[in-house]
């Protein structure tokens, strides 16, 4: 669901602005260009920009493991390698939030697509920290960490000012490898069980 999304907004910049090219997409946002409008249903009728924006976003809610399309990320993260995991959590979960924050200029024009950034990305984060506090495995735990800590800064791309989109994004990249490779450590102590409760 999260590619069509992302195809469907793909498929719209190049339909609005000729192009695929974000130099090109960019200049024309920024010299103004006529919004077209998409009607989604009978009665309502959306600008072109919003149906684009939120088309990407969409793509980045399945890449980087929002609410709904949340559920792979858990179970991914039960890899038998540290370095697996990393990909998981450090690079893969961040580049659709990556992509969000990198075409700002374009979601900048959308104050509805803002703002649903916002509301998922918020409400990623609340339901993934309460997630991983009931969690007795540990790499379950580390999982929902990484949703929690990257959908704080996946809801920071909903807002105007470019510095609380990046800066998030780097503590946070660095902040999971250290937790996800810091997990194997007492992988090794414990003799690979994943289960915590049992340590008191």
């Amino acid at each position: 669901m999260g590619d069509f999304g992302f195809l469907l907004g793909i498929a719209g910049v190049y339909m609005v602005f000729g192009t695929l090219d974000y130099a090109e997409v960019f200049a024309k946002v920024a010299e103004g260009y006529q919004d077209l409008t998409i009607p989604v249903i009978d009665g309502v009728v959306w600008s072109a920009t919003t149906f684009i924006c939120i088309g990407l976003f969409i793509g980045a809610m399945g890449k980087s493991a929002q609410v709904p399309l949340h559920v792979w990320l858990p179970d991914s993260m039960e890899g038998p390698t540290p370095i697996s995991a990393l990909i998981h959590a450090a690079t893969m979960v961040t580049a659709g939030v990556f992509m969000v924050a990198r075409m700002s200029p374009l979601f900048e024009q959308s104050e509805t697509a803002l703002n649903f950034i916002l509301v998922i990305g918020g409400t990623t984060a609340l339901f993934m920290g309460f997630l991983g506090v009931i969690q007795n495995d540990i790499k379950r735990v580390v999982a929902y960490s990484t949703l929690f800590s990257t959908r704080l800064y996946g809801g920071s791309a909903g807002c105007i000012c470019l510095f609380s989109r990046y800066f998030p994004s780097s503590y946070s990249c660095f902040l999971q490898s250290f937790i996800i490779l810091g997990r194997w450590i007492g992988y090794h102590r414990h003799a690979s069980r994943a289960g915590y409760a049992k340590d008191g």
